[in-house]
């Protein structure tokens, strides 16, 4: 190619890098290249590095490199760099416990929270003798991004850590070739902490105050709480943490409370499975994960003789151990820095190790509420409940996988998930996952993802933080209906308000029409029962609610024009 068009690249702000593989610069003019920034790396061939420098608008990029074609791989990560406006840049090396690497078999990936934000193959520049990454970078202002480093000889993510913890700025910039930023890994666990609460442990080799002391001095003025099941607590107050949890360990979870998002590093050798034996005593049990890698959840519990109906659950997912079926549930993969807590059925306690051959093989994707049209605030409580269900909508059992089930305290989303389908029971089933942290009534929605119907339930429950409503086997049925179902075609419509109502007071309907019918009322508890019936003998009406806080369905009958069917809150 001799030469690039004007305004062949108008309006290309996204593009992060750029590789020409023409040995002589192409003819340009001043604006090809519109909107890209100037400070995206521009890879060359070797040898033609000056020329490019030197060329007619060409030179207004700074930071063209030489090196087209010496890397071998193509990179495991993607970042999705449309969704940010802005970019920063960083040119470095990579070390393995202080030393410097020479194989183009490594690749550097830069993450926020899990999402990718940038990768990199490392690569050699002969006329530098030296293996360079040069790394774009995609976010927003104050955005908090680790490192993660993957073996393209290995195939597989190496479990080494880098304490290097960058903060986004937009065209910031990071090393030179002269001298490049070192991104070490070594022994390190980076573990992303939202803002509310974190279900927390720890694969880094722990000795007594020496873990406490790196996780309060990891938090820093973020932090707000550290609870532990039976060994106490700290909180965060005035610059000083206070309370007496005095150390922390591997078989643990811990959860944390942090004022704002950040990243926790614990530095240390990493924990041997086999020399951290976890106790369940029975009932609930605060447990961490001491494996530095994802596993299966049956092959990472391969060691452990579970019972029937017990259950395991992170912070937004859980799942349920069926004989002759393993664990089922939305919980399908254990994640280092996680903690969970383990629900045992045995009358006696209980020592087990995770198994380390769980290290192979594939891993499933947990089920969360990511992509949900309801998202619940899981960190905003630091507890939950689970609950296996199936639903019916008017009496029928649904077997669909096109519908989302929500809990609702209020208005406000406390748990979510779509329908699953278990073909070991031939049954779609929701297990829903619903935080909390205080007693409250929970009532529950049903969205048809494809017609975009929702559907409202009689029944409501109380949230209990670690309770178990239903299993696989015998699952809690939650029975639906449309906001409004209308029997007869002449059927009158009424508005219901205030809803929700206060317990014991008064609430009113109005048809906006003349009663030309004898019109009944029914008010239909969660168990189905009829607990009041008025007849209206003209409108607007206004019924007294039930004394007890629940949610109730209204029935009001028109003789002769049908029937609907109303939700009602009391509070």
């Amino acid at each position: 190619m001799e030469r690039i068009p004007n305004y062949a690249f108008k309006r290309c702000s996204t593009v992060i890098d750029m590789n020409v593989a023409a040995v002589v610069p192409p003819t340009i003019e001043a604006s090809t290249f519109g909107t890209v920034s100037r400070a995206i790396p521009v890879n060359v061939p070797f040898g033609s590095g000056d020329d490019y420098r030197s060329a007619q608008y060409w030179e207004e990029f700074f930071n063209i490199t030489e090196g087209i074609g010496q890397n071998n791989y193509t990179n495991h990560w993607h970042a999705n760099s449309s969704q940010f406006p802005f970019n920063m840049t960083a040119i470095g090396i990579i070390q393995i416990d202080g030393v410097e690497q020479s194989t183009e078999a490594l690749e550097i990936g830069a993450f926020c929270g899990n999402e990718c934000r940038g990768s990199q193959l490392l690569t050699f520049y002969p006329q530098l003798n030296r293996y360079l990454v040069f790394l774009t970078l995609c976010g927003e202002a104050g955005d908090m991004l680790f490192f993660r480093l993957y073996n393209h000889e290995l195939g597989e993510e190496s479990v080494l850590g880098c304490a290097s913890v960058l903060t986004f700025e937009d065209n910031g910039m990071l090393g030179s070739v002269e001298d490049p930023y070192a991104f070490n890994f070594t022994h390190i666990q980076n573990t992303a902490i939202n803002e509310g609460w974190t279900w927390y442990s720890t694969f880094v080799e722990l000795n007594g105050l020496n873990g406490i002391e790196m996780m309060t001095q990891g938090l820093g003025e973020n932090g707000v709480m550290i609870k532990s099941q039976y060994q106490g607590f700290l909180t965060y107050d005035g610059g000083m943490w206070m309370g007496n949890l005095n150390s922390i360990n591997n078989e643990s979870m811990y959860l944390i409370n942090t004022s704002a998002n950040t990243v926790l590093s614990m530095a240390g050798n990493y924990a041997v499975p086999a020399q951290h034996a976890l106790t369940l005593n029975p009932g609930w049990n605060w447990i961490g994960y001491t494996m530095a890698s994802a596993a299966d959840v049956n092959m990472a519990l391969g060691n452990l003789n579970a019972t029937n109906g017990d259950i395991v659950k992170a912070h937004n997912g859980f799942a349920s151990y069926v004989n002759g079926m393993g664990w089922l549930g939305s919980l399908n993969t254990f994640t280092p820095g996680e903690g969970f807590m383990y629900h045992s059925n045995k009358n006696t306690n209980v020592t087990f190790t995770y198994s380390e051959g769980a290290k192979g093989g594939e891993l499933r994707q947990n089920i969360t509420a990511e992509g949900n049209h309801y998202v619940p605030k899981m960190n905003a409580y630091p507890f939950n409940m689970s609950m296996m269900a199936v639903v019916e909508i008017e009496g029928t059992e649904v077997h669909d996988g096109a519908f989302e089930m929500a809990a609702f305290a209020g208005n406000e989303c406390r748990g979510s998930v779509r329908l699953m389908d278990v073909e070991a029971l031939n049954r779609y089933m929701a297990f829903l996952t619903i935080a909390g942290d205080e007693t409250t009534t929970l009532s529950f929605r049903l969205l048809d993802l494809e017609t975009g119907m929702t559907y409202y339930s009689d029944q409501s429950i109380v949230f209990e933080a670690d309770a178990i409503v239903g299993d696989p086997m015998e699952p809690f049925t939650l029975r639906f209906m449309p906001a409004v179902t209308n029997c007869g075609e002449s059927a009158l419509a009424y508005d219901v308000y205030p809803n929700p109502v206060k317990a014991g007071e008064w609430v009113s309907l109005n048809g906006h029409s003349s009663l030309t019918s004898k019109v009944r009322v029914e008010v239909v508890n969660a168990m189905g029962v009829v607990v009041s019936v008025e007849t209206l003998n003209s409108q607007p009406a206004t019924l007294k609610t039930p004394a007890v806080p629940g949610v109730y369905m209204m029935r009001v009958i028109t003789e002769g024009k049908g029937s609907q069917v109303y939700k009602l809150i009391v509070e």
